[in-house]
């Protein structure tokens, strides 16, 4: 997967100018910064291919958005189903359906979904998200390395390759992308961190009452031999 990332910004790269103008009346003066919302991939095959080439571009990126959109749906809800078991999100998340369906989680997620696609450009939402993503990312490694000094003998379901080192790296690349955004993009960055910097207050306050032993980690070992994702006796990172 990160040979066929970055060989697709390659290509990016050699068919179009990192820098253009987003005014100008061609793609390829317009460039990578200047592609019309961000479109760098129909960009750079509409000048291979032409138009054609950009529409059929587009399709295939609305199609592999689809399937994006589906494991974060999944994901999305079942994060708020941990965390409602944890106590800093809302009781009702933490409840399942009679499939096991976190449903309550799912309606939330979906509400509010919906407010933030009603509440401007897709654009901008996507920017605001870029640098919390990015946050994120290096929080969630970072995390890795808190659980293996609170925990090295926690079972694990798989071993971790290049640990601590592939890590690491990943730490370091993203703290990179985030700088760079914020050298970019500071407004909309900036206020994207601040959207997360605002949970910190509501996180204290929801877990005023909470054990500092978090019941769904507790729980996690039972939950994952239940559902099949790991077996006794499997690797355990080392």
């Amino acid at each position: 997967v990160i040979v066929l990332y970055l060989l697709t910004n390659l290509a990016y790269l050699s068919q179009l100018p990192v820098l253009g103008d987003p005014n100008a009346p061609s793609v390829f003066e317009r460039g990578i910064s200047g592609a019309q919302s961000g479109r760098v991939a129909a960009a750079t095959m509409e000048v291979l291919w032409g138009t054609a080439g950009a529409r059929l571009t587009a399709l295939l990126v609305m199609v592999s958005t689809v399937g994006c959109l589906n494991g974060l749906i999944l994901g999305g809800a079942r994060l708020m189903y941990a965390m409602a078991h944890d106590r800093v999100f809302f009781r009702i998340a933490s409840r399942l359906n009679d499939a096991s369906v976190p449903s309550f989680a799912l309606m939330i997620q979906a509400l509010w979904a919906s407010m933030l696609a009603l509440s401007g450009d897709f654009g901008d939402l996507l920017n605001y998200l870029g640098a919390a993503g990015s946050l994120f990312g290096i929080l969630t490694i970072a995390a890795v390395f808190v659980m293996r000094a609170k925990r090295p003998a926690a079972h694990r379901p798989y071993r971790a390759w290049g640990y601590p080192y592939v890590p690491a790296a990943h730490m370091a690349g993203s703290l990179a992308i985030l700088l760079n955004l914020i050298l970019v993009k500071p407004k909309y960055s900036l206020f994207g961190l601040l959207i997360v910097a605002s949970g910190i207050p509501v996180y204290f306050w929801l877990n005023r009452s909470a054990n500092s032993e978090r019941p769904i980690l507790s729980e996690l070992p039972g939950l994952m031999t239940e559902s099949g994702v790991t077996e006794p006796g499997a690797d355990t990172i080392s």
